[in-house]
């Protein structure tokens, strides 16, 4: 990705050719995404043939909308919404990361298999204690029983 007069769009922007070579940026796009010369080398990899439709020239020339895990700097993958459009050959690409990482899936899902456990161990923490509790109170009748007769 290349810096140009597109950095004052205040919003993640990059620009490509038919090809999908990446030919401009916003400064926005570039502080989010790793510099690379084509857009495919960003999407993950799960999300190529959804990128791919999304870049297809649209002879309505109607913007497109998807949903795409971009790589971000950090090497991570997060979920952009992005709308493409096309003029004159020149593909713009708007993406704007959702509230939803896959990063935060996957940390909710481990605190829930997290949590999960810590319910199956007190469960079974709370069976062992009523079966104990259950046998005091048997050996107390016994013995009340025995005791009281002698």
């Amino acid at each position: 990705m290349h810096h140009t007069s597109f950095d004052f769009i205040p919003v993640p922007y990059i620009q490509i050719d038919e090809k999908w070579n990446i030919l401009a940026c916003s400064k926005q796009a570039y502080s989010l995404f790793p510099p690379k010369e084509h857009f495919l080398d960003i999407v993950h990899v799960d999300d190529n043939e959804k990128a791919q439709q999304l870049l297809v020239i649209n002879p309505s020339n109607l913007p497109s909308k998807a949903d795409i895990r971009l790589r971000c700097l950090d090497q991570s993958f997060n979920v952009f919404t992005c709308r493409m459009s096309w003029s004159d050959g020149i593909g713009h690409l708007v993406c704007t990361e959702t509230r939803t990482s896959l990063q935060d899936l996957e940390q909710e899902v481990k605190v829930t298999k997290q949590l999960l456990t810590a319910k199956q161990a007190l469960l079974r923490a709370n069976e062992t204690l009523l079966k104990s509790h259950r046998t005091l109170m048997n050996e107390l009748k016994w013995q009340r029983k025995h005791l009281y007769k002698e």
